[in-house]
């Protein structure tokens, strides 16, 4: 056996109470939804969000999120591409104290709390981006959610909710107001989603194998 597999030996009763979630090690994800931009002006606005992500063991995984603005008139940074590594770590220490007592989409829900830390890369308005500076802004994301599950099953669609803080790490290529003095203002980030979670088993931690037959 590999993995965490000796550790925790699982019966196919205590897969299906699971929600499934322990049928792979792999998770992919994908989602589509809305972002709503919260700062001072001209740091609000829309934005289309999509999201794909991979999730391994239900705990440690990566994702890469893509905002494209709308109604840009008032939005500096129009389109914004970030990388993530996020964290999820009550699954493990629920599971391990037999905290998991259903029902299955509560469990869901509230082990699928997670933070997660990385960097965006935003391509502002022109008209943000005098020649004096670069028209691309660098910065840090840090960002809590959790996922409302639609069905009691690991593989299924599920609505996200997430709440973030960005702050640019750039001196000179700031995306704000022209004539500004300040550096760019640490900008809220509230971001809902639909979205779908597929298992895949990759055998790097054989889990599976210890599901009765």
């Amino acid at each position: 056996m590999g993995g965490l597999a000796w550790l925790l030996p699982v019966t196919a009763r205590a897969n299906e109470a699971l929600g499934g979630r322990l049928e792979g090690d792999l998770a992919v994800s994908i989602e589509a939804g809305v972002s709503e931009a919260v700062g001072p002006a001209p740091y609000q606005g829309e934005a289309l969000a999509l999201r794909a992500g991979l999730l391994y063991v239900q705990t440690v995984g990566l994702t890469l999120r893509y905002d494209e603005g709308l109604g840009v008139e008032a939005l500096p940074m129009r389109r914004v591409v970030t990388g993530l590594v996020e964290l999820r770590p009550l699954f493990w220490a629920r599971f391990a104290n037999d905290l998991e007592r259903g029902p299955t989409w509560l469990d869901l829900f509230v082990d699928s709390t997670h933070v997660s830390l990385g960097l965006y890369d935003a391509f502002p308005q022109a008209r943000y981006c005098p020649r004096s500076r670069g028209c691309q802004d660098v910065g840090m994301h840090l960002g809590l959610g959790v996922e409302l599950p639609l069905l009691p099953r690991a593989n299924a669609p599920f609505i996200g909710l997430r709440a973030a803080l960005r702050w640019s790490l750039e001196d000179r290529s700031l995306a704000r107001p022209p004539g500004s003095d300040g550096g760019a203002p640490v900008t809220g980030l509230l971001t809902l989603t639909l979205g779908y979670r597929h298992l895949f088993e990759t055998h790097l931690v054989d889990l599976g194998d210890e599901v009765a037959h």
